[in-house]
């Protein structure tokens, strides 16, 4: 066999990042239009016109190589009976990968592979809607709620080591006495709480006691943390706002994030299906509250079972025995 030129040794590595730089900027653009294929398999227009741009990217890219396609398959040819393994096995993962993606049906089932763009994920930031939700189970045990939620993010694909998390809790300082939902928390207790949070390495944000000042300073810091990336020119497909509210209020904010192309995820406690299609609009992922927690309700907890491990009342208590252990 010809000995293989330096471009054809070089030739798959070259092929593997114009694939991959490829597939990552349509997943960062079109995904969102795979996340719900019918029963019967027939796919839109619009998801058949995504699958060809793909594949007018592709032949783009590896037009920079200056190999007609003719050229290119002698040279991958070539590489896959080369007695070489490291060249051979590069080859033949490449060719893999562009088979595996290839045609329309392997393609689709590719996109709505959520494992895929997860994968890029380098920043997630979180803002947490404390006044709207998670409040009462805060006050049960905050630590253990937060290793919950950073437990349930690992296992969804939004925390891991190679991902920048920040977190933000949100609050308005009418939480320190009676407000018009109904909740009070003391001085003392919203003390413990802040720190719980601090030492958990979430960032509380204290609003003033106007009506939806906490809700304007999480679409600010939402703002601020759009702004850092694009100061870093960071790919919007790199980067995830996780948003941790039932409130309709940040739908704007939302599509707005995710038709520039951020990864957007919604948890809520929404239960019309109306409120639910609302907040899921415009989010390539939603979970309701109860997937994150195991923390019990507040309401629910027997307090002298939770300080002291036993309870006076045994088998007549009705509240739930619940231990911070």
């Amino acid at each position: 066999m010809d000995e293989l030129s330096p471009m054809q040794r070089m030739l798959p590595t070259f092929l593997k990042d114009r694939l991959e730089e490829v597939t990552a900027s349509v997943l960062q653009e079109f995904q969102h239009i795979f996340r719900s294929v019918p029963p019967d398999s027939t796919y839109s227009l619009e998801q058949m016109e995504a699958y060809l741009e793909w594949r007018r990217r592709l032949d783009a890219a590896f037009g920079e190589a200056g190999l007609s396609d003719a050229e290119l398959a002698e040279a991958l040819s070539k590489l896959a009976m080369c007695t070489d393994d490291k060249h051979k096995g590069r080859a033949e993962h490449f060719a893999q990968q562009l088979l595996e993606r290839g045609d329309f049906e392997h393609f689709a089932a590719f996109m709505q592979d959520d494992s895929h763009w997860k994968q890029q994920l380098r920043h997630v930031r979180l803002f947490w809607d404390l006044e709207n939700i998670g409040l009462d189970e805060m006050q049960t045990d905050a630590s253990k709620l937060v290793r919950d939620l950073m437990d349930f993010l690992q296992a969804s694909g939004y925390a891991r080591r190679t991902i920048r998390i920040e977190m933000y809790a949100f609050l308005p300082v009418t939480r320190f006495g009676k407000s018009p939902s109904g909740h009070w928390i003391s001085p003392e207790a919203m003390a413990i709480l802040i720190n719980q949070l601090c030492n958990a390495r979430v960032r509380v944000i204290l609003s003033k006691a106007k009506k939806e000042s906490a809700d304007h300073e999480l679409k600010s810091m939402i703002q601020t943390c759009r702004n850092e990336f694009e100061d870093h020119s960071l790919s919007t497909g790199r980067c995830a706002f996780v948003i941790l509210s039932s409130d309709q209020d940040f739908n704007p904010t939302q599509k707005e994030l995710f038709e520039a192309g951020y990864r957007t995820v919604v948890v809520h406690e929404a239960v019309a299906d109306g409120h639910q299609q609302m907040l899921t609009a415009h989010a390539v992922e939603s979970f309701r509250w109860t997937e994150v927690t195991r923390v019990p309700k507040r309401q629910s907890v027997c307090k002298e079972f939770l300080e002291r491990g036993e309870c006076p009342r045994s088998g007549a208590c009705k509240l739930e025995h619940y231990s911070r252990a």
